[in-house]
């Protein structure tokens, strides 16, 4: 976010241009390194046996749940970064021939965000549901919870990995129209 306000903010642009340049290209990478990172833990628990299930405490289903609503959480944070990034700052950069790649992955965002939207959700919902049973184990039907519990799991892990897919794709663009813009910037000096 701070890269966006030196950038408008610059009285020299050369300068200016040079230093957003770099600033947006080392956070990229840095964000890239620590999601795949975060990325190939979340394929592993996701590929892990669910025999955790049977026997796991209410609390801990709990837990588990929670940290998920956290994770959502953190996306959104992310979502609007990218979001941010899309619209204020390839406005600056943007040519011609980068117009229709960037408002599709402005679409598979707001695509993505309604996904977030339902799952978070879901886990709300979810998680009521085991307040419900931690006080009253007669609230609900136990092995409903449970397979209500598998199914958010998996459609946690698929918006999981959907989000760092297009996450990649953004920052990918986003070097890519840098060193296109770079290229004819250094042309016109």
């Amino acid at each position: 976010m701070i890269f966006i306000s030196v950038f408008k903010n610059s009285t020299n642009q050369n300068a200016e241009f040079t230093i957003t340049h770099v600033t947006v290209f080392f956070v990229i990478k840095n964000l890239l390194y620590i999601n795949n990172l975060k990325y190939n833990k979340m394929e592993l628990k996701a590929k892990a046996d669910r025999s955790y299930l049977a026997n796991s405490s209410w609390q801990d289903l709990y837990a588990r749940t929670e940290h998920w609503k956290s994770d959502i959480e953190f996306y959104r944070d992310e979502s609007r970064f990218l979001r941010t990034l899309i619209d204020k700052y390839f406005i600056w950069l943007i040519k011609d021939g980068n117009i229709a790649k960037v408002q599709s992955l402005s679409n598979e965002l707001s695509k993505t965000v309604l996904l977030k939207k339902e799952v978070y959700n879901k886990i709300t919902k979810h998680l009521m549901h085991i307040e419900e049973l931690m006080e009253n184990p007669f609230s609900h039907d136990e092995n409903k919870v449970k397979d209500e519990h598998l199914i958010i799991e998996d459609e946690f892990a698929e918006f999981v990995k959907k989000f760092k897919l297009l996450k990649r794709e953004i920052f990918a663009t986003t070097e890519h129209v840098i060193e296109d813009e770079k290229g004819r910037h250094l042309l016109t000096i």
